[in-house]
């Protein structure tokens, strides 16, 4: 008997499944072969029929899920590959659609893991430049003799030369606690 292979999943799932009982003689699998899930009164089988060549029996839940997945070779039967129905192109936009949620997914994941970067960047760059201010410091310090002058004991403030030490950019010298001064003349 001729067949015509249809042209999408909904029509193949409509005229070419019959659903097995008693009444057919056909013993159903155990399980099915798509997704493994036993065939009982939940899950009905269903055979293929009008395809010449397959006649596999398959969990009809599981079988309509496979076929209307829109995947690569969906339109094919899982035992033989026989193809069971002409893939619509009209599932291109569907698929690119799918494929720009997936894309946007990807670039807001992207440009979280981004953004935590940039903020972790950040407190490295700030640490890294108190250590710079630190070591200037120091080295002012060791240049000037502090070192070998009370070995850390401060007797008397420092000269007024630090305050250029404890300068923070172009905002003037900076005390304890980041306030400002004015220094009186």
């Amino acid at each position: 008997m001729p067949s015509t292979i249809s042209s999408n999943s909904t029509e193949f799932i409509n005229n070419n499944l019959s659903n097995l009982d008693a009444i057919n003689n056909v013993m159903p699998p155990e399980a099915c072969s798509i997704f493994h899930e036993d065939i009982d009164a939940n899950h009905s089988a269903v055979q293929i029929t009008v395809i010449p060549d397959c006649i596999h029996i398959f969990s009809r839940d599981c079988l309509i899920a496979w076929l209307s997945s829109g995947r690569a070779n969906s339109n094919t039967c899982l035992m033989c590959r026989t193809v069971l129905y002409e893939q619509n192109l009209g599932h291109a936009p569907d698929r690119s659609i799918r494929h720009e949620a997936i894309r946007e997914e990807i670039e807001a994941l992207i440009n979280r893991l981004l953004s935590g970067i940039d903020e972790h960047t950040w407190h490295l760059t700030e640490n890294a430049r108190d250590d710079r201010e630190v070591n200037r410091i120091v080295r002012y310090l060791v240049e000037n003799g502090w070192e070998e002058e009370g070995a850390g004991e401060v007797d008397e403030p420092p000269p007024r030369e630090m305050d250029d030490a404890f300068r923070v950019g172009e905002g003037g010298p900076e005390r304890e606690g980041g306030e400002h001064h004015q220094e009186d003349e």
